[in-house]
């Protein structure tokens, strides 16, 4: 029976677990939402998952949700529908954090998708949460001819913005290590790493280096173009 209430609550915690290995595997001492007082002050009665203090880094303020099942088992293929299934995790996350932008600290959503449901997680996937991505080109009316350079616009249904949560430093993923996917026990440790967006528009952005793993990914916004700084490849 107590097995059985074990694995209950594991599933319910599933993606807090997973980011608890991340930060155990990388030496990274952290405080959970049970023990937050004996490092920061409670606000609004919000408790985030993790208090973190990465070695000769500031510390991180990181609100965790996993992706729940939802009754299409297909990966959502139009980025308009993706995002849908994406933004509510992440708004939820981010009002979780909302009271501690005082602290003036990187603070992190991170999405967990342990349960496989059919929401993508791919880099461009993330990169939409800045608004759906469109590709404008110039185009003069007179002639039909191109008028100037392409570029890449984010459009509506904006998550992240100029004016809208700035207060969040990134967005990531958590995932197991290659090699590491499939492993039929879900509760069974292994290793894992990270998927970074980083917020351009971050009052308090996150330093690189508190996900340095090789396997990390980060993708940035660069002179206009979103980089996978693992591959220097844009997006």
């Amino acid at each position: 029976m107590k097995q059985k209430q074990s694995r209950k609550r594991f599933m319910v915690d599933l993606g807090k677990e997973r980011f608890a290995w991340l930060l155990r595997q990388r030496g990274i001492p952290f405080w959970d939402e049970d023990s937050l007082e004996s490092r920061i002050k409670i606000r609004e009665g919000k408790r985030p998952d993790f208090y973190a203090e990465p070695q000769r880094q500031p510390p991180i303020l990181v609100e965790v949700e996993g992706l729940q099942a939802i009754r299409s088992r297909f990966l959502a293929v139009d980025p308009v529908q993706n995002l849908k299934r994406l933004r509510g995790p992440v708004e939820l996350a981010a009002k979780q954090l909302r009271p501690y932008r005082v602290l003036g600290i990187p603070m992190i959503v991170v999405v967990d998708n342990a349960r496989r449901v059919g929401v993508s997680l791919a880099e461009i996937d993330l990169i939409q949460l800045l608004g759906v991505t469109e590709i404008r080109v110039p185009i003069d009316l007179t002639t039909g001819a191109k008028a100037g350079r392409a570029h890449l616009h984010h459009g509506r249904t904006q998550i992240l913005s100029p004016t809208r949560r700035q207060y969040i430093s990134a967005v990531a993923v958590s995932f197991p290590k290659r090699g590491f996917e499939y492993i039929d026990r879900l509760e069974q440790e292994r290793p894992m790493h990270v998927r970074v967006l980083h917020n351009p528009y971050a009052q308090v952005p996150l330093p690189l280096s508190v996900f340095s793993d090789p396997e990390d990914e980060h993708i940035r916004l660069v002179e206009g173009r979103w980089v996978d700084l693992q591959t220097s490849q844009c997006v």
